[in-house]
């Protein structure tokens, strides 16, 4: 437990440093963009979107949850929020429909079936790429790029490989654990994906930014944080 608590290994976001996080980045955009791009993918029940709101309402939020049944309760929290837009889908490398694995709890419907989940139910879901949606809403630059879907997090980042390529997300913040055993995607499948950025892992009130190396493979719960490479005051700042 103690080497687990030093490692922060830890899914709470309060504990876990994902809203320091929200806090530092809103801190560092406002006075430099009017309107941050901020997009949540894997919007689950809103706490990420209603902390961030509650730092700033004065920023350009993409909600995406493809879960029906979550969705509704996602809508209830912030469809009074004119700023916001929820969306019904989800992210992957392609357009489709797909059947996903509800599991135990709304936090961690997945592609995936959980491991020792007696949960059999499925949902069908839609997913999109990131790029066609970003074109669509001609979305020019995100701000902030948050992916929280059990295991899908690479498919989503292939999915925007126009706007990576181009620079076009400064920040990303991606979760990684044990879905990563189902979706065989190891950390340095991330590094690889992802050559224009600078890779970390999340603590409570830090980044600290590591080059691969084969110890990160542990499939614990970890937040891994993405800073582009052509942001030198995003480096600058989770580098003091």
């Amino acid at each position: 437990k103690n080497v687990s608590h030093f490692e922060n290994e830890d899914r709470n976001q309060i504990r876990n440093g994902e809203f320091w996080l929200q806090q530092t980045l809103i801190n560092h955009y406002r006075g430099i963009r009017s309107l941050p791009t901020i997009f949540d993918v894997g919007a689950n029940n809103g706490q990420w979107a209603i902390n961030i709101l509650k730092l700033n309402t004065n920023i350009d939020l993409h909600c995406f949850e493809p879960s029906e049944k979550t969705f509704a309760t996602l809508s209830k929290k912030l469809s009074a929020f004119p700023n916001v837009t929820i969306n019904k889908i989800g992210f992957s490398n392609k357009s489709e429909s797909i059947d996903f694995y509800e599991n135990d709890a709304p936090d961690v419907t997945s592609l995936y079936k959980r491991f020792n989940s007696k949960n059999k139910c499925k949902t069908k879901v839609k997913l999109v790429k990131g790029d066609d949606y970003a074109a669509k809403k001609n979305i020019e630059e995100v701000d902030f790029l948050k992916i929280d879907i059990e295991g899908m997090e690479f498919e989503a980042l292939q999915g925007l490989e126009t706007c990576l390529r181009n620079n076009k997300i400064h920040f990303i913040q991606f979760e990684y654990g044990e879905f990563n055993i189902q979706s065989e995607k190891f950390l340095k499948h991330f590094y690889e994906l992802l050559p224009n950025y600078h890779l970390g892992k999340l603590f409570p009130n830090h980044v600290e930014l590591r080059d691969w190396n084969l110890d990160l493979e542990n499939f614990r719960s970890a937040n891994i944080v993405a800073i582009n490479k052509n942001s030198p005051d995003l480096i600058k700042l989770f580098s003091d």
